[in-house]
């Protein structure tokens, strides 16, 4: 299983975001934290199951 990480420090402009909400199915980190050693691994590790297959359901009404 995978969660799409986004890293930026502003507001950025994502393919297709006129047709998906990103933060439905995507976690955003600024840089500063995302470059913090173990940062990125503890965030994923505290992602549940659920929380991966909430993701996917939205990518597939997405579709």
């Amino acid at each position: 299983m995978c969660v799409l990480v986004i890293v930026s420090d502003r507001n950025i402009e994502l393919p297709f975001e006129n047709v998906m909400d990103y933060r439905k199915i995507a976690k955003f980190v600024d840089s500063t934290s995302a470059v913090k050693q173990g940062f990125l691994v503890t965030m994923l590790k505290n992602v549940t199951i659920e929380r991966i297959l909430e993701y996917q359901r939205e990518l597939k009404l997405d579709e």
